[in-house]
């Protein structure tokens, strides 16, 4: 069996880093903080390639995905104590990543027009999906200082998804 999916769903994923080497001495604050976010929608294009048995599907799917990623650092080392200067560096950008995407699944049709499946897809973030954002180095009043600028590399890795779900077809399952 062969066939053609369009998919688009929500999905959001975010995370937040710090570097723990910026308290020292004094600073009890953290200093650099990063945080990523992938989502709120994705989109999915694929081939599905099955073989069907009684009323089973086994079947392996691959296309394409689309899906938005943003990424931020803020460096804002606004104190005079030791290791600590008084600027602030602030990066952010986004970027809508077209990807490969693979998986596969097993449908049962329990009915006429009915059927449920279970599947396993993976979003391949890692080949190239990354991107570059800098930033000027700036005073607490916003002067920019000498030095600059700094640029941050943002790299995502793949997503792993499992979703089960509830069919229903128009005319007869074909398997």
């Amino acid at each position: 069996m062969l066939g053609l999916e369009g998919e688009a769903g929500y999905m959001r994923l975010s995370g937040n880093a710090f570097d723990p080497r910026t308290i020292i001495s004094t600073q009890t604050v953290l200093d650099v903080l990063g945080s990523a976010k992938v989502g709120d929608w994705y989109g999915m294009v694929t081939g599905r390639l099955g073989y069907a048995w009684d009323r089973w599907l086994l079947y392996v799917k691959g296309g394409a995905a689309f899906v938005p990623t943003e990424a931020s650092v803020l460096d804002a080392c606004q104190n005079t104590g030791i290791g600590c200067g008084n600027w602030l560096i602030s990066t952010s950008g986004s970027k809508t990543v077209t990807t490969w995407t693979v998986g596969g699944g097993l449908e049962w049709a329990f009915a006429q027009s009915w059927s449920v499946k279970g599947e396993y897809m993976f979003i391949g973030l890692n080949n190239g999906s990354g991107f570059q954002t800098c930033g000027p180095v700036t005073t607490p009043s916003g002067a920019i200082l000498a030095g600059g600028p700094f640029c941050f590399d943002h790299r995502f890795d793949g997503i792993h998804t499992a979703k089960i779900g509830l069919n229903y077809r128009f005319g007869q399952i074909a398997y």
